[in-house]
């Protein structure tokens, strides 16, 4: 969001809410939607005009309005998203994906978690 030339990153949201480096931008909004509005995602979502399928998807212009609003640089939300891949295949942290995967809503286990299980 911000560059050498440009005013810091000035949140919109106060208080702020600190980045967790291990957390998802979903998640990153999610706790923020219960620390500003007491509520779920899908509300706080549309308040700061930005879709959870776009967030969820990593697409860029989401990232960057959360970004924005949160008042975190973009750069550290950018590693936790998912990529497409093209023909339902996503990156996530280096683990390839189905959309599938991404689609129920009883998925609780993120690859990295399962990862670490496994080792």
């Amino acid at each position: 969001i911000s560059s050498a030339t440009e005013d810091p990153i000035m949140p919109v949201l106060f208080p702020t809410l600190p980045f967790d480096h291990k957390e998802t931008p979903i998640s990153f909004a999610t706790r923020l939607a219960s620390l500003h509005i007491g509520s779920s995602l899908a509300p706080f979502l549309r308040d700061m005009e930005l879709k959870a399928s776009e967030l969820a998807a990593g697409k860029d212009h989401a990232i960057v309005r959360l970004a924005e609003v949160a008042g975190v640089d973009v750069a550290d939300l950018r590693p936790n998203s998912v990529r497409s891949l093209g023909n339902r295949w996503f990156d996530f942290r280096g683990n390839r994906l189905s959309a599938e995967f991404f689609a129920s809503s009883y998925t609780v286990f993120c690859p990295a978690c399962l990862r670490e299980d496994d080792n």
